[in-house]
């Protein structure tokens, strides 16, 4: 059965975000810097700003957030295994890898 959820994407500075140019609420508290444990709502994807302005770059990495948390929550996969397969998509351009 596929669960639907709707995420809130929500433009954050570089200052919050740091090095990371998109997370969402669902990547465990242990893979986050420690400003931002426990601060990322689980319907939530934070994306850097700089990334969000360029529509290209916006639409690719908001696609893999998608394809991690379609993984995450249809396939019930860890979130490491949900990104190994998001990465190999966006390299194959294999898009059945994320898809219901």
């Amino acid at each position: 059965m596929k669960i639907i959820t709707e995420f809130k994407v929500r433009v954050k500075s570089t200052k919050i975000m740091g090095e990371y140019i998109a997370l969402h609420g669902r990547v465990p508290n242990s893979e986050l810097p420690e400003h931002l444990r426990w601060k990322i709502p689980e319907d939530e994807i934070w994306i850097r700003r700089n990334v969000y302005d360029d529509k290209r770059r916006r639409n690719k990495i908001l696609g893999h957030e998608d394809c991690e948390l379609t993984l995450m929550i249809n396939e019930d996969l860890t979130y490491k295994q949900a990104h190994a397969k998001a990465t190999r998509m966006e390299e194959t351009g294999d898009l059945s890898i994320c898809k219901y």
